[in-house]
């Protein structure tokens, strides 16, 4: 029973591929949004050396039409399923194209194009929103209203974990390499990994 629950035995949970797809999952959707809170003014400033001014633009415009893009798609989500779809499936779709939108992230720390990369991670954002309603409403999808508390829990441990890392491991692999290439790389694979939870 659920109240028989301890801190420990909680995470027993995470045997179940169900808990462990949505702890996958918003692992791989929070660190790519941290690698872009912590370091999308720094790599715009130290790897494409824009002025500050450029650098305050083209750091608050994308999260501001991401913003638009995550209103969009919970909206778009729930007439789906007001329409007859199912509700686990419409979700896990909706994750997993934000995802495949979101590997953008790639490119755009590959191309020389500072125009093109700016525009790339504006679209990798944007599948981040599109992903975003569904990566929190997903629990309530898959588990018994006892259980959602519990596994929103440690969906959530998930994705603190990759808060804590993705900050450091960005900044370790573009001190180390003198680019933010490989650490954007790391990004596409973890949102497929992502994806696939």
């Amino acid at each position: 029973v659920l109240d028989r629950f301890t801190f420990a035995s909680s995470f027993g949970l995470l045997r179940h591929r169900t808990v462990l797809g949505t702890f996958l999952g918003f692992f791989a959707y929070d660190y790519v949004w941290f690698v872009f809170v912590y370091w999308l003014p720094g790599y715009l400033r130290l790897e494409r050396h824009f002025t500050p001014a450029q650098m305050a633009f083209h750091a608050s415009v994308p999260f501001l039409v991401m913003s638009i893009v995550i209103v969009l798609s919970g909206a778009a989500t729930d007439r789906l399923i007001a329409a007859g779809f199912r509700e686990l499936r419409v979700r896990k779709t909706f994750i997993a194209v934000g995802f495949a939108i979101a590997l953008a992230i790639v490119p755009a720390g590959l191309v020389h194009d500072n125009a093109t990369s700016v525009w790339l991670l504006l679209i990798s954002l944007c599948g981040l929103g599109l992903a975003a309603p569904n990566t929190w409403s997903i629990t309530q999808a898959c588990c018994t209203k006892r259980l959602v508390g519990t596994v929103s829990g440690i969906q959530n441990c998930g994705g603190n974990v990759a808060g804590i890392i993705a900050p450091w491991l960005t900044g370790a692999i573009a001190y180390r390499t003198g680019s933010f290439a490989a650490a954007f790389v790391l990004c596409g694979f973890i949102l497929v990994a992502g994806a696939v939870a």
